[in-house]
């Protein structure tokens, strides 16, 4: 009978002889196949997202709009157009989202707060608003601006820290006034055309809006035509606005 610890020593023996000649990768090897095992997944993962469509249902999401030019405004056929309505109706296109626009004659926010709409294609990101709405990454940035008339002495901003300012979104343009300018007295009127005409009748002293509001608010002002404006620009403030729901 064969000596069991002769027999295990020569296993022992064969095992080594085995070993040596196998070649064990290297660690940068083994990054090199952990990497490729990653790009592999993620790989898989976005082809599998890419392919993979969304199931809205036959569910109509209703969208809340009112008149404000340029970005909502009354199309000649009596429905919503305007730079905010068309690009989320062609982004919605695109998803495959329907959408049911209903008008809305008060703020945004009274129509998220009711549920009167479960959208509204353009809303401001400010921190209180985001304690209650959901809004999403921001598609638009606008400056704001005072609007004076051409033979008013106010040349700066500075010129306006306790002046009659009409605006036409308390909500917001308050919120900017009032953090700039604390002394200010706000004329809150509820169109920019009412604001412009105040200032027009010299009955403010400034009109406060953002860029975009102001410009199409000049192209279509009537009733001031014999009373240019002096533009001053507010540069300390900017919005952010998305969709909000």
């Amino acid at each position: 009978m064969p000596n069991i610890r002769t027999s295990l020593f020569q296993m022992r023996l064969l095992a080594d002889n085995l070993e040596s000649k196998l070649v064990k990768p290297t660690r940068f090897q083994k990054a090199v196949y952990a990497v490729a095992l990653a790009v592999i997944v993620c790989a898989a993962t976005l082809g599998w997202l890419r392919l993979r469509q969304p199931s809205w249902g036959n569910r109509v999401y209703r969208i809340g709009w009112t008149v404000s030019p340029p970005f909502q405004v009354r199309g000649d056929d009596g429905k919503p157009t305007g730079l905010a309505i068309d690009v989320v109706r062609e982004a919605a296109r695109r998803r495959g989202i329907n959408l049911q626009w209903v008008f809305w004659q008060d703020s945004s926010e009274s129509a998220l707060k009711r549920k009167a709409t479960d959208l509204w294609p353009l809303i401001t990101v400010t921190p209180e608003r985001l304690k209650t709405f959901h809004i999403s990454e921001p598609y638009l940035e606008s400056e704001y601006n005072l609007l004076v008339r051409a033979d008013s002495p106010y040349r700066k901003v500075q010129d306006l820290a306790t002046a009659m300012i009409g605006v036409a979104n308390p909500s917001i343009d308050g919120w900017h006034l009032r953090h700039h300018l604390p002394n200010e007295r706000p004329l809150v009127r509820p169109l920019v055309q009412n604001v412009l005409e105040d200032v027009c009748q010299k009955r403010a002293d400034a009109a406060f809006m953002d860029a975009y509001v102001a410009i199409s608010a000049l192209l279509d002002q009537r009733a001031c035509a014999d009373h240019p404006f002096r533009w001053i620009p507010f540069p300390e403030t900017r919005s952010r606005l998305g969709v909000g729901a």
